[in-house]
């Protein structure tokens, strides 16, 4: 098993689902900045994987840091609805 294996190995659900959270607010971003179906698609994939994610980890993580992971994919959510609701108009 080579480094980068024993490393996922060892994460726990939380912190996968923190990376997952990260991967969409990072991709709302994106969408922000290159508004495009695309983008956009690819923002809500990506928040649906870490809503999953963080439905995972909620039963064995702490409270706060699993709050703030999902502060942050509010965000990223809001973010991407403001953008679709913008696209529509158009």
């Amino acid at each position: 098993m080579n480094r980068v294996d024993r490393s996922r190995q060892s994460q726990s659900p939380l912190s996968d689902a923190q990376e997952a959270v990260e991967s969409a607010v990072r991709a709302s971003k994106q969408a922000l900045s290159h508004p495009s179906i695309t983008m956009l698609s690819q923002a809500e994939h990506a928040i649906q994987h870490a809503e999953k994610g963080l439905l995972g980890a909620l039963s064995n993580s702490q409270e706060k840091p699993w709050l703030e992971a999902a502060e942050s994919l509010e965000e990223a959510k809001s973010t991407v609805s403001e953008l679709e609701n913008s696209k529509n108009k158009e």
